[in-house]
């Protein structure tokens, strides 16, 4: 098939690829007939030579990006969509990639700004339909914080060109493990919509914005060791920088939660931000001299396909087209 013929595919189409190699997070594969190669994310052992049924995402070069054909054909959101192919491309990616975030704590592993350079303000009905102009029309890469004292709820939105690429809410009650991505922006509008709400919106670099996003929208490497972190994380690193490609690490306790959050960036690691002190830290190197309590802790990865953040996909949910359909959402509500 010819680079032009490759077009002929279609953000949502169903195809059969044959796996061909493991690769980080997943596998090389070949998609019949045409015999392109493209990148499959799997969290589960795949027999080489196997042909699977696969979801098209979208070309990036001359490699595809595939997800498990975890609904059959393209999704409903795709099927009616007019959008264009790179905004569909980032519906198949959410709709039919599950969210395997591990996180604890909530809002507290969201990065506060670095510079003291935040806007507040409290919502009243004005609220929502100002930020949301704001952060589309500046194209806006930051974050987004709220805070309700009556539901007891936070949350936080990672804001890159305008686009929301991740998501947490957390409240005391009825859930106490946090909600995150669609769910949770639904709930967050939901406050930001009710007056009182505390509101704070800050900069944040894109480096930081993009790697962290991989915690909500990015692939999961499966079967880390659960010894010898310090090793395992620097053999990632590694990988990582060899691939150029952009992902987070966390380790964390199930005793006090998710310890630290480290950022890569196009394959270079840019820093570490500590949870409990609320730290940044810069550095060539990645903090793992950890404190004797902390000796067991446990060290999760995620990545994003460099298809992810390339001209092929507009990535991130379209703040204004998430608050038109929360109206549609009645169940979350409050």
């Amino acid at each position: 098939m010819t680079a032009g013929e490759t077009k002929g595919y279609r953000p949502g189409q169903s195809v059969l690829c044959r796996v061909e190699a493991p690769e980080t997070g997943g596998y090389l594969v070949t998609v019949a007939p045409a015999g392109i190669k493209g990148f499959l994310p799997s969290q589960d052992p795949l027999d080489i030579g196997r042909q699977v049924p696969a979801t098209f995402v979208c070309m990036h070069g001359d490699r595809a990006l595939l997800t498990f054909a975890y609904m059959i054909g393209t999704t409903e959101r795709v099927q009616l969509s007019t959008s264009s192919d790179s905004i569909n491309a980032f519906s198949v990616w959410a709709d039919s990639y599950p969210t395997n975030m591990k996180l604890r704590r909530a809002i507290d592993v969201v990065m506060p700004s670095l510079d003291g350079n935040i806007r507040t303000m409290t919502s009243n009905e004005h609220t929502l339909a100002e930020l949301m102009e704001h952060i589309e029309n500046t194209k806006f890469t930051g974050c987004l914080k709220a805070q309700n004292e009556e539901k007891l709820s936070r949350s936080a939105a990672l804001l890159f060109e305008g686009r929301v690429v991740g998501c947490i809410y957390g409240t005391k009650s009825p859930k106490p493990q946090p909600y995150t991505t669609e769910t949770a922006m639904y709930l967050m509008i939901g406050d930001l919509q009710s007056s009182g709400t505390d509101v704070q919106l800050y900069s944040l670099p894109e480096e930081i914005i993009l790697s962290m996003s991989s915690l909500f929208l990015g692939c999961p490497i499966e079967g880390l060791p659960v010894s010898n972190t310090p090793t395992v994380a620097l053999g990632l690193l590694d990988e990582f920088s060899k691939r150029g490609q952009t992902a987070c690490l966390t380790l964390s306790t199930d005793g006090s939660g998710t310890i630290s959050v480290s950022f890569v960036f196009d394959g270079n690691y840019i820093g570490s931000f500590l949870v409990e002190k609320q730290q940044f830290l810069p550095s060539a190197e990645l903090p793992l001299q950890l404190p004797a309590e902390y000796a067991n802790a446990r060290l999760d990865a995620l990545f994003l396909p460099q298809e992810m953040i390339s001209e092929s996909i507009q990535y991130g949910y379209i703040f204004h087209k998430v608050v038109e359909n929360y109206p549609n959402v009645p169940h979350l509500r409050q």
